[in-house]
């Protein structure tokens, strides 16, 4: 059964019992797109070490892509090209594995912040940085896995209401709202500060 939920922290449910206030962030967005790499590298993933373990990320790389099955094969094809997709598959494998969501955070931070996430240099450094084990991670990319992962992300995306009509496409606590989004790509810490009852320390 396929999994993309990040592993939750001892320490990220102390934080949910005593405040009982976390904010959930979806990113919908791709890997080799101009708009997500700003965003990711310059607000989500600053935001996120800031007042990370008062987040649920739930991030989905996947965008305007299109997958469908033949031959019982998956076949995908990304906005931005193939190297799109293997860059894409790269992440939603690291999504796709039981790490913890900071581990995940920091690997796809890392790589978005480079100038070509889909480059194996890249994704390894940024694993082994992390402590993450590259060989699987390149494993899975290049698989029937990350295909599958893939399809599954085009699958959530493909449920979204409104529908998705361009990157990054963000939505907090579930729901989507233009004015808040346009917020969050200018100042995302400070957007999703004043969604907290409690504002952490952070803020």
């Amino acid at each position: 059964m396929l999994t993309t939920k990040f592993r939750v922290t001892c320490t990220q449910l102390l934080i949910r019992f005593l405040f009982q206030d976390t904010v959930k962030v979806s990113l919908y967005y791709e890997a080799l797109c101009p708009y997500s790499h700003e965003f990711i590298a310059n607000q989500l993933y600053p935001g996120y070490e800031t007042i990370g373990d008062f987040l649920e990320l739930e991030l989905i790389p996947y965008g305007k892509a299109k997958h469908k099955r033949v031959h019982d094969k998956w076949q995908l094809t990304c906005q931005h090209g193939p190297k799109e997709c293997y860059a894409n598959k790269i992440q939603a494998c690291v999504l796709g594995q039981n790490y913890t969501q900071q581990e995940s955070m920091n690997f796809i931070g890392c790589v978005m912040s480079t100038e070509n996430p889909e480059q194996n240099a890249n994704a390894r450094k940024c694993a082994n940085k992390n402590k993450l084990s590259w060989r699987t991670i390149k494993t899975c990319a290049n698989g029937e896995e990350g295909k599958q992962l893939l399809a599954h992300f085009g699958d959530i995306t493909g449920k979204l209401n409104p529908p998705l009509e361009y990157v990054p496409h963000i939505l907090f606590n579930g729901v989507y709202q233009e004015s808040t989004e346009d917020a969050a790509r200018d100042d995302f810490l400070k957007t999703v500060c004043n969604m907290f009852n409690e504002k952490p320390e952070g803020c």
